[in-house]
């Protein structure tokens, strides 16, 4: 299985994803005006990884900005990490940058539907 890893831009986030290593991070805005188009990889790349995980598996969020079309995203992320949690031990870290009121409750909401080790992890700003 290969890596994955997608730039990101000013509207979207960076992905990767390292099935050796057991790490997948979404790092920045996520705004796509084509939601569904841009996350189409990373959710066929966690559909091929979890039928043989790493035996740890770490998923990172770092996000600054969301839409609507974003969180629905994540949820079907999450709905897939359902399953690679069942083969394999996995910590979801959802980072929100310190005062970032917005992002920390949408990652509570986040870890409230979904029973997976889920940490919420403040970031100091520099």
């Amino acid at each position: 299985m290969q890596k994955l890893f997608i730039q990101g831009s000013k509207i979207t986030p960076e992905i990767s994803g390292d099935p050796e290593s057991g790490q997948i991070q979404i790092i920045g805005r996520s705004i796509p005006e084509n939601a569904t188009g841009f996350y189409k990889p990373l959710l066929d790349w966690i559909n091929s990884y979890k039928k043989e995980p790493n035996s740890k598996t770490q998923l990172s969020f770092h996000l600054d900005y969301l839409n609507s079309i974003s969180q629905k995203i994540i949820y079907d992320i999450l709905e897939q990490m359902v399953e690679v949690n069942s083969k394999s031990e996995l910590i979801v870290l959802w980072k929100y940058d310190e005062d970032d009121e917005e992002i920390l409750d949408e990652g509570k909401v986040f870890k409230s539907r979904f029973d997976l080790d889920f940490q919420l992890v403040e970031v100091p700003d520099n």
